[in-house]
């Protein structure tokens, strides 16, 4: 029992902790763009809800032609995987199509000499 009291006093963060985690929040807040990993926009100091939303917005729409590439490029890859495996499944049902085609002229041929 004492242990497990002790393990929970360890690991409650202390008041003036998380105080100073949010203060250092407030003072500075990253937009970070991840898939150019860019620092988009940079702000610090207190800023008002409002204020803190025109800046997102801002950064969205100046982000906007990046993420519409990002997401096309991704879209065309996603495309040309599907197609890959489109491609593969074709070529394998054709190999098993030759395959069977194949062992039905040695069956053939077999018969045939079979007859003679």
């Amino acid at each position: 029992m004492e242990m497990s009291r002790a393990a929970h006093e360890v690991n409650v963060p202390r008041e003036e902790n998380l105080n100073t985690q949010a203060r250092k929040l407030q003072e500075m807040l990253k937009v970070i763009l991840i898939y150019s990993h860019a620092i988009s926009q940079r702000v610090e100091g207190p800023k008002s809800p409002e204020e803190m939303l025109t800046i997102l917005q801002r950064v969205l729409e100046e982000s906007a032609p990046v993420l519409v590439s990002s997401r096309l490029e991704a879209e065309e890859r996603r495309n040309n995987l599907r197609l890959r495996e489109e491609q593969d499944a074709a070529y394998l049902a054709a190999l098993e199509a030759d395959e069977i085609g194949c062992q039905f002229l040695k069956k053939a041929i077999t018969i045939r000499k079979m007859a003679q």
